[in-house]
């Protein structure tokens, strides 16, 4: 009987590790799921928008690193560009927050990012224009803005929500 115990106890602890996320990360997906890798404790990429840039062969994914956010705090924005189901490094991707009651103001200024190759861990996406959340706000809002040459600039608002 401890035998058995000693075997299932070991299965469980395979599983447990695969399922933390010690293997390659998973394509973006949206719809909020997260990459399993972690940056550090709830710092993992969330997708929250995929959609394909219309008429053309790229394909973008929105989120950001981590999952709970509180007024006055930072947030990193992230974007995965595919072309051809390659990931894609020549654009420019900036983002800048806007005001979740009045889309025409935004609050602060654009910041640009930092395109990141893929890595065991990670998938190829751009980061590193870390917003900060507006203290007392309850809601955001991640205003995307990618520049491809040749095609006009695309722009995408991606709304979140404040931990309590």
């Amino acid at each position: 009987m401890l035998h058995q115990s000693k075997n299932y106890l070991s299965l469980v602890l395979i599983l447990l590790a695969l399922t933390l996320g010690c293997g390659p990360a998973a394509e973006p997906e949206g719809n909020g799921e997260t990459d399993p890798h972690l940056h550090e404790a709830g710092d993992d990429l969330v997708w929250e928008v995929k959609q394909k840039i219309v008429d053309s062969e790229f394909e973008i994914w929105l989120g950001h690193h981590g999952n709970h956010f509180h007024a006055d705090d930072p947030i990193e924005p992230a974007i995965s560009i595919t072309k051809s189901g390659e990931a894609y490094a020549d654009a420019k991707v900036f983002n800048v927050m806007v005001d979740p009651n009045d889309p025409e103001k935004t609050l602060g200024e654009e910041i640009a990012t930092v395109y990141e190759p893929a890595t065991e861990d990670e998938i190829a996406h751009y980061a590193q224009g870390e917003l900060k959340i507006p203290s007392g706000a309850t809601k955001f809002v991640i205003r995307y803005r990618i520049v491809i040459a040749d095609r006009a600039d695309h722009i995408v608002d991606v709304p979140g929500a404040v931990d309590h």
